[in-house]
């Protein structure tokens, strides 16, 4: 995989939103080049940490301390979800390239919305998650599209994680993940449905169907909150004769993410891991990197530029608009 002094050597580089993404993902393959590195978080004690990580880098409170880019700089937006679109717009306008954690937008006509933007500006616009562009992905799409499993009818896709929750509670800065504007569907299930419809498009119908489990998550330092949806989904959609499935939840007591893809055809099928296995002292490694060279692809070369944003319509489509019609709360 390429590193991010090889894909972005000379740029400056901005984190907005110093949590556990960043801390855990993006902030270690930018130790080496930390003097390019500007970091803005609201929070102070989340500052120290970045101040710990990155003692070089600049750290500034707010995002209207960001100054407007001087020269070539990418903005990697690593705020809580439902800030992402909002985010995105002030750092377009300020004249960085973006690339933003996903969901990228609530909806997929926002999402264009802010490449209209982006496209004004002479600025790139990116969009997690980086699944879709695994090399596994890449080679099950050339394989199946070369006949390799004979005639496609089914693909089967799950994501199951410990969830935000995974030690038992959450820190009160983390209880978006169980509002009105987050669920499992749009945190697990961007990571599934991306690398689908890079395999077959955009589906003909799609529908979510949900769980009602909302069992109190445990906040910390003190309280509870109840989450307002459930904590586990399936979607079922069909891409013409062949049809699609799609599992995500959220299970506390999970040691490490369960995450696979199969395609299943008239002759054979293929399986790949969605989850890159974590180096044990560089955990994400794979993924930080691969968001690096999704961001140098899709500011060089204009054909791919124009499939990523196609394919981040469709993922948000899916997740957000076909999907929400099925969506109740319990």
């Amino acid at each position: 995989m390429v590193r991010v002094t090889e894909v972005l050597p000379d740029f400056r580089l901005v984190l907005v939103g110093y949590g556990r993404i960043a801390e855990v993902l993006y902030g270690p393959e930018l130790v080496s080049i930390q003097d390019r590195v500007t970091v803005v978080e609201l929070s102070a004690d989340r500052r120290a940490a970045a101040a710990r990580a990155l003692p070089e880098a600049a750290l500034l409170n707010a995002l209207d301390d960001l100054p407007p880019a001087a020269g070539d700089a990418v903005a990697l937006n690593l705020v809580p979800g439902p800030r992402h679109a909002a985010v995105t717009e002030r750092l377009l306008s300020l004249g960085h390239h973006v690339l933003s954690e996903k969901p990228a937008a609530p909806t997929a006509g926002r999402w264009l919305e802010l490449v209209a933007l982006a496209e004004r500006s002479g600025r790139a616009l990116a969009a997690a998650p980086v699944t879709a562009y695994f090399p596994g992905v890449e080679t099950l799409v050339k394989q199946v599209r070369a006949g390799g499993i004979g005639v496609p009818g089914e693909v089967h896709g799950a994501f199951l994680a410990a969830g935000p929750a995974r030690r038992g509670y959450i820190d009160a800065s983390r209880a978006w993940f169980f509002g009105a504007e987050s669920c499992v569907i749009r945190d697990l299930g961007p990571y599934v449905v991306a690398p689908m419809v890079r395999l077959l498009g955009r589906p003909d119908q799609f529908a979510w169907h949900r769980n009602g489990v909302r069992l109190p998550v445990p906040v910390r330092p003190v309280g509870a909150v109840i989450p307002v949806y459930g904590n586990a989904a399936v979607g079922v959609g069909r891409w013409g004769d062949v049809i699609g499935r799609i599992e995500v939840a959220y299970r506390p007591w999970l040691p490490r993410v369960e995450a696979s893809m199969t395609a299943v055809g008239s002759t054979g099928e293929l399986s790949f891991d969605l989850d890159d296995p974590p180096l044990p002292d560089r955990p994400g490694r794979e993924k930080a990197n691969g968001a690096f060279d999704l961001m140098r692809r899709v500011m060089a070369d204009p054909v791919f530029r124009a499939a990523h944003v196609a394919d981040v319509a469709t993922t948000l489509e899916i997740i957000d608009s076909l999907g929400q019609a099925q969506e109740e709360r319990t």
